[in-house]
């Protein structure tokens, strides 16, 4: 497993720059991890040949409580979730609603002024939206894809991403990101070709029925 200290290393061999003594290495090797765990372009084509992005990362997957306001329609969700809300159910176990689409939720509930129980839910813009909005508080239980906790320590390694791509994924992302920067064209193609390889590598190693969510859906 590659530690932050290894990562920082590979990614001063690789890129051999002066200009290396003005970059915080550490920040482009977070920001890597980030990206990845984020969703980015797929290798793969969805149906139709429309795009898709990258599955969610596995290990990030958890799961938290929430609160909902009784004077509102919304609320804020925690600090670490990311992407792809997953499940979410009330105190007594019963499962609600996610739509994938706010257009829809809004024209299933124009005013946003149910105040039955909650039986549906939207993530959008970092707040979940629900409705109903019933008077007295309601606990929901919600399963998300979490952020990626940055790496600090020279000890740290990365956060969700499969060991046997540490190296291929975050020293490629780091170096084409890096020769960008610094206007070294044909470098920075260069590894991001071998960004992209290994990206193909992470989507193959996760389970089939968590891949990749298309664009648009």
């Amino acid at each position: 497993m590659a530690t932050l200290t290894q990562l920082r290393s590979k990614v001063t061999d690789v890129v051999r720059d002066s200009y290396l003594r003005n970059i915080n290495l550490v920040d482009y090797i977070n920001r890597g991890v980030t990206a990845i765990a984020g969703g980015m372009v797929s290798g793969f084509p969805g149906p139709d040949g429309r795009p898709a992005v990258t599955s969610p990362l596995p290990d990030l997957f958890t799961n938290t409580t929430i609160t909902t306001i009784t004077d509102t329609y919304k609320v804020v969700l925690a600090g670490t979730f990311q992407r792809n809300l997953q499940y979410c159910c009330n105190a007594a176990g019963t499962e609600l609603d996610i739509y994938g689409s706010m257009v829809r939720f809004a024209q299933d509930y124009q005013n946003l002024d149910s105040t039955a129980a909650v039986a549906s839910v939207i993530e959008q813009g970092g707040f979940l939206y629900y409705q109903g909005a019933p008077a007295a508080t309601e606990v929901l239980t919600i399963h998300y894809f979490r952020k990626p906790v940055d790496m600090a320590l020279g000890t740290s390694t990365p956060d969700g991403i499969p060991e046997h791509l540490h190296y291929s994924l975050l020293v490629n992302y780091a170096a084409y990101q890096i020769y960008e920067l610094i206007g070294k064209d044909a470098e920075a193609a260069r590894h991001k070709t071998f960004f992209k390889e290994a990206l193909i590598d992470l989507e193959l190693s996760i389970p089939y029925d968590t891949r990749s969510v298309f664009l648009g859906s």
